[in-house]
């Protein structure tokens, strides 16, 4: 018996004892998206991503820094101004300074998008006494402050979604016409319209930003269903430069007033209830 357990030390115990080889267990590789044209399905479960009252949520795609709207102050005005704050997407978020090149310039809070990169930010500015609307950009200092970048282009009004990564850069555009326009930024760093509008047979009218995917191939919103109840509606294509098409309602998933953001590897989706930032996993 000695000898036995011995050349099983020496030899091996599958092949003293007969057993087949031993199969080696594969590292978890990480979670990636699911095939074009496949839409990902999560979970029922709601969870609370960051315990203070934000909005308006987006993320690098490395999943180390997030932007939101979380609170804000009343002006001279009396006008409740929303505050943008930065931090790591669990929070906490602190309040940052986006500076303007023009006091006229007025932010809509809820096209305020961090690039996938997390080196940029861009609004959609209304300058009232020009009637001019604009997209401005901010870029991350090497204090990691935010300065201001410069005007974009005077494209297509509405509420901005996140944009895909660069160079190419794509954003799509809840127009003010209730049509989803598509941006494309050139080498300058402007933006143009790159696509004539969606029809509703392409893309259902949204109900709030449209926020791309890293790559450019995936759009999450908030449309309605026939019962005018919210709903998300989602979206992927092959390539960059081809056209959305045959979006379908993302089931099981709460619908929502404002986002949804979903995370670059799709594990997380992203959006608001309740005035806070709440998510669905795969």
């Amino acid at each position: 018996m000695n000898l036995l357990l011995a050349a099983a030390l020496v030899c091996g115990c599958n092949q003293a004892l007969g057993l087949d080889r031993t199969q080696s267990i594969p590292i978890d590789a990480p979670p990636v998206c699911p095939p074009i044209g496949t839409a990902p399905a999560f979970s029922d479960i709601v969870r609370q991503g960051i315990l203070q009252p934000c909005g308006s949520f987006s993320a690098t795609a490395d999943g180390a820094d997030a932007i939101a709207t979380c609170g804000g102050v009343v002006d001279t005005s009396c006008d409740f101004v929303p505050q943008i704050a930065e931090g790591p997407p669990t929070g906490p978020l602190a309040p940052i300074t986006l500076p303007l090149a023009s006091a006229d310039d007025l932010i809509e809070y809820a096209g305020v998008v961090e690039t996938p990169e997390g080196d940029e930010i861009y609004a959609a500015l209304y300058n009232a006494p020009l009637a001019q609307f604009r997209y401005g950009a901010f870029a991350r200092a090497s204090d990691g402050t935010w300065t201001w970048g410069g005007y974009r282009g005077q494209v297509v009004p509405g509420t901005l979604g996140v944009p895909s990564r660069g160079p190419n850069r794509h954003a799509l555009v809840y127009g003010s016409d209730t049509f989803l326009h598509e941006l494309v930024e050139d080498a300058s760093g402007m933006w143009s319209e790159h696509l004539p509008a969606y029809t509703s047979s392409e893309l259902p009218e949204p109900f709030s930003r449209p926020d791309l995917s890293p790559d450019g191939l995936r759009v999450a919103y908030v449309g309605v269903d026939a019962t005018l109840e919210p709903v998300i509606e989602y979206a992927d294509r092959p390539s960059i430069d081809a056209r959305f098409a045959g979006a379908q309602v993302l089931a099981g998933v709460p619908g929502s007033s404002d986002g949804p953001f979903m995370s670059a590897d799709c594990e997380r989706l992203y959006f608001s209830g309740l005035g806070y930032i709440l998510y669905v996993e795969r």
